[in-house]
């Protein structure tokens, strides 16, 4: 067998090692970018070219407000609460955006 990135014949000197998103077969030099792994939790894990493209893209056209990359923890005042849950500020930051407590058009 051989690499399927490089071609390279697989023996005492060259391992064979699966791509950990595709499954395909690599030798470690074909699987060098480090990427989130869907198939495996989000781990980021090393997968070749051809699945960290298609990854990046995906990753790029997702439009997901992910909680933990937000900066720092917000403070939201509610009725003389003072919240500190990101969650909950995270939510409220959604509402005052996209006014969803305005009532619906009519139909």
């Amino acid at each position: 067998m051989s690499c399927f990135g490089c071609g390279k014949k697989y023996g005492l000197f060259t391992k064979e090692h699966g791509c950990p998103s595709c499954g395909y077969s690599y030798c470690i030099k074909c699987l060098k970018r480090p990427m989130p792994v869907p198939r495996h939790g989000g781990k980021v894990l090393n997968v070749c070219l051809i699945c960290y493209d298609k990854l990046s893209k995906l990753q790029a056209s997702e439009k997901v407000i992910d909680i933990e990359a937000l900066p720092g923890v917000l403070v939201t005042k509610s009725k003389g609460n003072n919240s500190t849950d990101p969650l909950v500020a995270a939510a409220a930051a959604l509402l005052e955006y996209k006014k969803i407590d305005d009532p619906p058009p009519d139909l």
